[in-house]
C-alpha cells in the first residue's frame, strides 16, 4: 500500500512539469527565445536529480527529515515564483492594453522593428 501511496506521489509532483513547460514557451514569441528559454527551464529542473541524491542520506531513514525539508521548500518557493510570475503578467497586460498608437510605434522601433519585437511587441498577450 505504501509503494501505491508513492506512485500517487509521484505521478502529482510530475504532472505539472508539462504544464509549466508549455506555459512559459507560450509566452515567447520568437522560436530562439521559445528554443533557449525551454532548454534553461529543463536544466533548472535536472538538477534536482543530482542534488537529491546528496539531501536524502541513509543516516536520515526512515523519515528524511532533512530531504523532505528542502524538496518542501524548494516547492514553495517555485508556487510563489509562478503566482509572482502570473501577477507580472496579468500587470504587463494591463499596461500594454493602456498603449496609444505612438506609444506602440516607439516600443517597436525600441526593440529593432517588427521583424525583431517578438514577445515585445505591445499587441502581444501574454498566456495566464
Amino acid at each position: 500500500m505504501l509503494y501505491f501511496g508513492v506512485i500517487l506521489l509521484t505521478a502529482g509532483v510530475y504532472a505539472n512539469v508539462s504544464l509549466k513547460i508549455a506555459w512559459f514557451n507560450n509566452n515567447f514569441a520568437s522560436l530562439t527565445r521559445r528554443a533557449v528559454a525551454s532548454a534553461t527551464i529543463v536544466s533548472i529542473g535536472t538538477i534536482g536529480g543530482a542534488v537529491a541524491g546528496q539531501i536524502y542520506q541513509d543516516k536520515q531513514k526512515p523519515q528524511y527529515f532533512l530531504g523532505n525539508s528542502i524538496s518542501l521548500g524548494c516547492i514553495v518557493v517555485q508556487t510563489i515564483l509562478v503566482l509572482s510570475l502570473r501577477f507580472i503578467f496579468i500587470y504587463e497586460n494591463r499596461r500594454r492594453g493602456r498603449f496609444t498608437k505612438e506609444q506602440i510605434e516607439r516600443q517597436i522601433e525600441r526593440y529593432g522593428g517588427n521583424d525583431l519585437v517578438g514577445d515585445r511587441h505591445p499587441d502581444f498577450r501574454y498566456t495566464l
